[in-house]
């Protein structure tokens, strides 16, 4: 994951914060009323824990699917809130900013640089991997991973006869 994956997570991470702190001057900015204990605690929930967990998830597992997963969130984000701009006529400047934080915020964690990815197996799995870590990995000996054996074994191929490789 490169650094606008963490960029991404870390702005998430901080507007959890914001929201799991201050929800009633979150939920005022963005044009919510909390309607007692019970909204305040939906504000906490969603607007802080969500974020947060999502957040730190991407720090945590460190890699371009975990960025990518938080920015289609985001990008999710986006398109809903482009679909009420148009169908609810909603276009005040506060949609607008959310439009530009949302794809800005996508935009970061989608970025092609974020990975090269390489989809092995078959289709209804959807293994994928971040090759580019995979073959620094295995140049430098520390590929214990069934990927890393997968991308050993793919550099075997050009010197000989390739092999399935066992623990």
């Amino acid at each position: 994951m490169n650094a606008m994956g963490y960029v991404g997570a870390i702005i998430s991470i901080v507007a959890g914060c914001l929201g799991l702190i201050w929800p009633k001057q979150v939920s005022r900015t963005i044009g919510l009323q909390i309607p007692g204990r019970l909204g305040t605690s939906e504000v906490r929930a969603t607007y802080g824990g969500l974020f947060i967990g999502a957040g730190v998830a991407v720090v945590m597992i460190a890699s371009s699917d975990a960025a990518l997963v938080l920015g289609a969130a985001w990008a999710g984000a986006f398109i809903a809130r482009a679909i009420s701009f148009v169908l609810d006529k909603s276009r005040t400047k506060e949609n607008i900013a959310g439009l530009v934080i949302e794809g800005v915020m996508a935009a970061l964690l989608i970025s092609p640089e974020q990975s090269v990815a390489l989809q092995i197996g078959d289709h209804a799995t959807s293994n994928t991997y971040d090759v580019k870590a995979d073959v620094q990995l295995h140049q430098q000996g520390q590929d214990q991973t069934v990927q890393g054996r997968f991308v050993r074994s793919l550099c075997h191929c050009s010197q000989q006869t390739a092999t399935p490789l066992r623990r």
